[in-house]
């Protein structure tokens, strides 16, 4: 649905789309408060930095500085991040028309991402379940 918009950069803003719906039903899958979990991420990355590469570093700072997870909660924050998708892109592509495809067709993006992430939540419950099982 998005390579019309987006030619070969579909996947990068499927994957950015798909984080918001996954903010969206986070409830649905998460105990843990999301807010509570971004802080948390924000303070592991920062007290692993040592570890990163000097790229890395700068652009794990810039991340949490810049709260970047909180932008996932709203359709605007998804636009601010297609807007600086489009600055690094390597040639002529507007990830913003990926959002208006999204919001045009959000019950069908929706309807598959809630279908596969149950599928996968499933999954991922029964794998744990047998590795609590071998010890």
């Amino acid at each position: 649905m998005l390579r019309p918009a987006v030619h070969k950069y579909a996947p990068v803003a499927a994957d950015i789309l798909l984080d918001h719906l996954l903010f969206k039903n986070w409830n649905r899958y998460v105990d843990k408060d999301y807010d509570e979990f971004a802080d948390h991420i924000y303070q592991l990355l920062l007290s692993q930095l040592n570890f990163f590469p000097d790229k890395a570093k700068f652009i794990t700072e810039r991340m949490v500085n810049g709260l970047w997870l909180n932008q996932y909660k709203s359709i605007e924050g998804i636009q601010d991040v297609m807007t600086r998708m489009n600055r690094k892109a390597t040639f002529e592509v507007d990830f913003n028309q990926s959002v208006q495809v999204f919001t045009d067709q959000f019950e069908i993006f929706e309807h598959h991402f809630l279908s596969f992430f149950d599928d996968m939540f499933i999954a991922a419950q029964q794998w744990t379940n047998l590795q609590s099982e071998m010890k």
